[in-house]
């Protein structure tokens, strides 16, 4: 039998395979036509759409520390040279009416925006998202730093053409790891950004400008508002990392006078009926962001219920060191992650978005294989090192089959297109062959 496991985004989940789903809360997927619904606790997200694609969803556990995130003409959030603030003026990216209108007043300053104080500890991780559209007014500054913007980290971009202006910086101890934005129906933009801010900042604040034009934007321009158009925000959030992993932003999770419940960790698991043996497992995904982390990973783990470490493990991501340095695939026994590895170099490091295949190969003699490309582009290979061999284990009839990783540090944050699991790792040797299975 070469193929023993097949997933794919809106399979049957109790045939043939019963699987069981985890999720704390509720959380958002996107449709194919850019709208956001909410999916309740413990339901996958199997119909997240990722450029057209049905994906699955799996992100890590996370909390959103930006209070009254639709509702922002009410505190904690500070209107700075405003005519109108107004609550529920528009359809938001959820269909419902819940969108603020910001109108600049006409003031000639550049300094026409809504902001919040957020605590933040000096030097970790921070991710920062918010969903905007044009209502007449194009340009956008969205920064995430301390109340005079010496220390801090920002993105421009431009309503109209929904393109980033020239000013994706940092300033002062603040740190730039990454920006994104993404096009949704009905002229909704999701922009993302996340960094450190540093320099010994504990008490920073979130803060959205609107400018006129992009040019106004990217140059910081004093301009005066005609008092009637403006621009429309929603879903605001600000996630805290910590000190290690510079996690873009998650999907957004609504607040009101609280921060959000930890939404927890994506996973999906199911029964292992086959005993440990040379095998071979191909992933593809779209990447959201992991490939700009330290440590998350996307896993598809074998586990006795009782064993606190998987005992076949494939999983694939990024390991520890600098972004960009080396992308990893492995596969083995209990401790995987720092033991039984292949390390591939010369693959380009996945940006958020790209669309990344894994073949990790299984050998009878325990050492292991593995195959790495993005967005159909060129193959890297390893060759089978001191790292690769396998400690074969005979699992128990309780072993599950895990996709996800329900450990907050290091849950993956991809959107799955194919999970398969072969037993024939001789026969299928190329990352070709076994995606065309």
């Amino acid at each position: 039998m070469a193929l023993m496991f097949d997933y794919a985004p809106g399979m049957d989940l109790a045939q043939p395979w019963l699987f069981t789903q985890v999720r704390a809360q509720p959380g958002y997927r996107t449709t194919k036509d850019g709208i956001l619904v909410q999916k309740a606790a413990n339901l996958i997200r199997d119909n997240h759409y990722v450029a057209g694609v049905r994906t699955t969803l799996f992100e890590p556990g996370t909390i959103n520390r930006c209070l009254q995130s639709q509702t922002w003409a009410t505190s904690p959030w500070v209107p700075n040279n405003m005519t109108s603030v107004t609550n529920g003026a528009a359809a938001a990216p959820d269909g419902t009416t819940t969108a603020t209108s910001l109108v600049p007043n006409a003031t000639s300053t550049p300094f026409h925006f809504m902001s919040q104080p957020i605590t933040i500890t000096s030097g970790e991780f921070v991710a920062a998202s918010v969903f905007v559209k044009s209502n007449g007014y194009n340009g956008i500054v969205f920064r995430f730093g301390d109340s005079g913007s010496t220390n801090q980290f920002q993105l421009t971009f431009d309503l109209s053409t929904g393109l980033f202006g020239s000013q994706h910086i940092a300033a002062g101890g603040g740190v730039l790891s990454g920006y994104t934005s993404l096009a949704l129906g009905g002229g909704w933009y999701w922009l993302g950004i996340w960094g450190a801010v540093n320099a010994l900042v504990t008490a920073a604040f979130l803060t959205c400008y609107v400018y006129d034009t992009v040019a106004h934007a990217d140059a910081g321009a004093a301009w005066s508002g005609d008092t009637i158009k403006g621009a429309y925000v929603w879903g605001a959030q600000v996630e805290r990392n910590g000190a290690t992993i510079a996690r873009p932003p998650t999907s957004y999770m609504p607040t009101t006078t609280g921060v959000s419940n930890d939404r927890g960790a994506d996973s999906i698991s199911t029964p292992w009926p086959f005993k440990i043996q040379p095998m071979w497992s191909y992933a593809s995904y779209y990447d959201l962001g992991m490939a700009s982390c330290l440590t998350s990973q996307f896993w598809v783990t074998l586990t006795p219920a009782t064993a606190a470490d998987p005992q076949w493990v494939a999983h694939f991501g990024r390991n520890t060191g600098s972004p960009g340095a080396t992308w990893i695939s492995g596969v083995g026994g209990g401790g995987v992650g720092n033991t039984n590895r292949n390390t591939v170099d010369g693959i380009v490091i996945p940006v958020m978005f790209d669309f990344v295949e894994v073949l990790s190969r299984v050998l009878a003699d325990g050492s292991t294989a593995t195959a790495v490309r993005k967005n159909g582009g060129a193959i890297s290979t390893n060759t089978a090192g001191p790292l690769g061999t396998v400690p074969f284990v005979d699992l128990p009839p309780s072993s599950l089959l895990t996709i996800g990783y329900p450990n907050e540090s290091i849950a993956p944050l991809i959107a799955v297109t194919r999970v398969k699991i072969g037993a024939d790792p001789t026969g299928i040797i190329t990352l070709a062959q076994a995606a065309a299975v």
